[in-house]
């Protein structure tokens, strides 16, 4: 009897040892796998979120001031006020003092 269950232990003890063996190498590929599509979708994100953070920069501030450089250089009245947007308004005084000091250069 004694043989038996030494025998059977041995089973187990052999099972429990390829099962937790095959378990960990599937969770190591799996850990690999995911990792890498991980990164790279994160890199591809992060990539969009760049893109569109300099479209917005361009398409808001870059051709507001373009367009204010233009109408000064053509010596037009360019009215920032209806460029401000609503957050904005801190600065806009500084701006107009700004924008008079520049026309009053442009005149003499």
């Amino acid at each position: 009897m004694k043989k038996w269950s030494t025998a059977w232990a041995g089973l187990a003890l052999s099972y429990g040892s390829i099962v937790i063996v095959i378990v960990l190498l599937i969770c190591s590929f799996f850990y690999i796998y995911f990792s890498r599509s991980y990164n790279e979708e994160l890199r591809n994100k992060n990539q969009l979120i760049l893109e569109n953070t300099a479209r917005t920069i361009e398409e808001t501030i870059l051709k507001r001031v373009q367009q204010m450089y233009v109408e000064l250089s053509l010596d037009r009245s360019a009215n920032i006020r209806l460029f401000a947007d609503q957050e904005d308004r801190n600065g806009l005084n500084q701006v107009v003092d700004l924008q008079e000091l520049l026309k009053a250069k442009a005149r003499s």
